[in-house]
């Protein structure tokens, strides 16, 4: 072998050396390059998660927010009813107490001492007729007394005991009394029963009309008899 060849080979280990050294060099690059990039990604990974985090932690801020603010309208309102319950009540006991005083002020005031008249009198009536007007109502009270009859017909003589002459609110509370008396008495005794005799007579069932410039006056009879 000679001195040429020598050289050669080495020059070929040499190259190859080299090139090892290059391949390892770039491979150590590229290892480098890959972990600094992995490392990149992990950090823009940290950096996302600390975004959402921080995203998070304001939405969570926002509700505790959100729910305080409605807990506070809540007490607010809770409160203003309160009040307004409270106001309702103290207007309702001072209506009351005003009322109560009020009858007891009318208690004080008002004394009612019920005696009878020199010419007060008793009247049994089977039955009452009237007339009313704008201004008053006026009832006609009355007996019947048979007569003798006449062509097989029964004829009454009616006899008016007493007038009374009242205001429109009298006769309402005498409506009103009589009402009430009615539906205690049918409660206690039963239905009040009306018996109707045959009875022929000028004003039986009729109904009178006179009608003026002031007023409308009617008059209606009442047959009571039983």
């Amino acid at each position: 072998m000679n001195n040429d060849e020598i050289t050669e080979k080495e020059q070929n280990q040499k190259n190859d050396n080299i090139q090892k050294i290059e391949e390892t060099e770039k491979e150590l690059k590229e290892e480098k390059m890959k972990e600094e990039i992995k490392k990149e990604d992990i950090k823009e990974e940290m950096k996302e998660e600390k975004t959402n985090e921080e995203i998070k932690k304001e939405e969570i801020k926002e509700e505790i927010k959100n729910k305080e603010k409605e807990e506070k309208e809540q007490k607010e309102d809770n409160e203003e009813n309160e009040k307004n319950e409270e106001k309702e009540q103290n207007e309702q006991n001072s209506g009351e107490e005003n009322k109560k005083k009020s009858e007891k002020t009318l208690t004080k005031e008002f004394v009612i001492d019920v005696s009878k008249s020199p010419d007060f009198k008793q009247i049994y009536a089977i039955g009452a007729m009237g007339i009313h007007n704008i201004y008053d109502f006026r009832l006609s009270f009355y007996n019947d007394e048979p007569a003798i009859p006449n062509n097989n017909v029964r004829k009454f003589k009616r006899i008016i005991g007493t007038e009374i002459i009242l205001s429109p609110i009298a006769a309402l509370d005498l409506a009103v009394w009589l009402n009430k008396s009615l539906e205690e008495y049918e409660q206690r005794f039963g239905p009040i029963k009306r018996i109707q005799p045959q009875i022929q007579s000028e004003n039986a069932g009729k109904v009178k009309k006179q009608k003026s410039e002031q007023s409308d006056i009617c008059e209606y009879g009442m047959d009571g008899y039983a």
